[in-house]
């Protein structure tokens, strides 16, 4: 490899290709202990987590089923 610094550009391949590299991409990331403070640090997951936690999950009626129900094709 010439250079290490090297910017791919994956927006030409197609979507499931891009998600493969991705993908990949965080298998060495977590492999080799990569992380990067701008996107892992502890404050960035917080601020993340909070903003979840904050923007309730809206769903209609809850529905329930038996088991039979759930098991009929």
């Amino acid at each position: 490899m010439k250079n290490s610094e090297t910017i791919l550009d994956i927006a030409i391949l197609p979507e499931m290709a891009r998600i493969e590299i991705l993908d990949f991409y965080d298998f060495l990331k977590q492999k080799y202990g990569a992380t990067s403070e701008k996107f892992c640090g502890e404050d960035q997951k917080t601020k993340v987590l909070g903003k979840f936690l904050k923007n309730k999950i809206k769903v209609g009626k809850i529905q329930k089923f038996t088991r039979e129900e759930l098991h009929e094709r």
